[in-house]
C-alpha cells in the first residue's frame, strides 16, 4: 500500500516526571526508510514552588506594620522545570493582574507594583503561578495595613490667653 499510515500503540505509560524523548523511523518492504520523525514529552505533576521567606513587600514601613505609599512593591521567588505561564497578583482574589518576571534556569523573579488609593487593615494579596503545564499554586502576604490620610487635628473651645507679668 502507497502512502498507508498504520498505528502502532505504545503500550508502556508514560507517568514519570521529566522530558521524554520519542524518536519513529519506519522500514517498507523493499528496505525503504522514511526520515526520523522526534516527539518530545513532558511529564510535571509539580506545581511552581515559592521560595519561603522571599515573597514580600519591598516597601519600607512607615510604623511597626503600617505602610503610607501610594504604591506597593511585591517581590519574590519561585523554581519551576517546565516553565510559568503565568505568575499574577490579587487583592480581592477576583481580579489578576500579571508580574514582571525574569528567569535564571528554573529560578524566576517576580516584581509588582500595586497602587493604594484608600485605607487599608488587615488586607491580603493573593499570588498565584501557573506552569505551562497548567499546574497552579497559590500563596498570599496577609495583614497587610496602609494608612492613606493625613491626621487632622481640631481644637474645640474658645481662645485663651494667658501673661505672666512679673516685677521686681
Amino acid at each position: 500500500e502507497n502512502n498507508s499510515t498504520k498505528e502502532l500503540p505504545y503500550e508502556k505509560a508514560v507517568t514519570e516526571e521529566g522530558r521524554w524523548v520519542f524518536t519513529v523511523k519506519a522500514y517498507d518492504k523493499a528496505g525503504r526508510v522514511s526520515e526520523t520523525v522526534t516527539r518530545n514529552i513532558i511529564v510535571d505533576k509539580q506545581a511552581p514552588a515559592f521560595v519561603s521567606d522571599t515573597v514580600k513587600i519591598s516597601t519600607a514601613k512607615v510604623y511597626t506594620d503600617w505602610y503610607s505609599a501610594p504604591v506597593l512593591v511585591v517581590e519574590g521567588k519561585l523554581t519551576e522545570t517546565t516553565g510559568i505561564s503565568t505568575l499574577q497578583y490579587s487583592t480581592d482574589n477576583s481580579n489578576w493582574t500579571s508580574f514582571n518576571i525574569t528567569q535564571s534556569n528554573t529560578e524566576y523573579t517576580f516584581t509588582g507594583n500595586i497602587s493604594v488609593t484608600e485605607e487599608w487593615q488587615a488586607k491580603t494579596i493573593y499570588i498565584r503561578a501557573t506552569d505551562t503545564l497548567g499546574n497552579t499554586s497559590t500563596t498570599s502576604i496577609t495583614g497587610i495595613n496602609v494608612d492613606r490620610n493625613k491626621p487632622e487635628v481640631s481644637i474645640e473651645g474658645e481662645n485663651h490667653f494667658i501673661s505672666k507679668n512679673t516685677a521686681n
